[in-house]
């Protein structure tokens, strides 16, 4: 379980943890709320992908709420409507689609990532946007029958997949000063 409600719960997962993985094991608060995924594309000019929110509605209930295993590969793909799972583009204030995109670009930077990324963040119930993780190998499904959020992200930018895989190949041949010819991508790229 990722995620447990008292401090027993809490003590037993610590210790399965330490015991079959490592001693040290990070605990942190859950932050119930709206959760998004952010594409990033770039090098020097990183490029943010229409927000996705991720949606929880269609989870029985009792299930927390997280992009968790079940959450990806369970309940998500077996919907008949994939578009119940998410939102793109989020629907968003322009104060906190301003400040998602910003901190995106921050974190990209900060991180010295190359070429692409996907961000998540969690809203709380106050408005607080907190920074939950970085994927630096996002997943690149083409497969339009399951949702990838990286890909889905530059579909609704209007590239298509092999445009993407192609942006993201230019993107790291360029780096190396090697020699990508075909480019089929967005000139706003870096």
């Amino acid at each position: 379980a990722n995620v447990v409600n008292d401090i027993s719960d809490l003590s037993e997962r610590v210790k399965v943890v330490s015991e079959n993985f490592t001693k040290e094991v990070l605990v942190e608060e859950f932050i119930d709320g709206r959760e998004f995924t952010v594409g990033v594309i770039g090098n020097d000019n990183p490029k943010i992908l229409p927000i996705i929110e991720q949606k929880f509605d269609f989870l029985p209930k009792g299930m927390n709420k997280i992009a968790s295993f079940e959450l990806k590969w369970i309940y998500e793909d077996s919907l008949k409507n994939l578009s119940d799972a998410y939102d793109c583009p989020a629907r968003l204030t322009k104060k906190l689609k301003d400040l998602i995109v910003k901190t995106s670009v921050e974190i990209y930077r900060l991180l010295d990532v190359r070429d692409c990324a996907r961000i998540d963040y969690r809203l709380d119930n106050k408005g607080r946007l907190y920074f939950i993780e970085i994927n630096t190998l996002p997943g690149i499904n083409p497969d339009e029958s399951i949702i990838s959020y990286f890909p889905l992200a530059a579909r609704k930018a209007g590239m298509s997949y092999r445009d993407l895989i192609g942006t993201i190949l230019f993107l790291a041949c360029r780096r190396y000063n090697l020699r990508y010819a075909k480019r089929r991508t967005f000139s706003d790229f870096d």
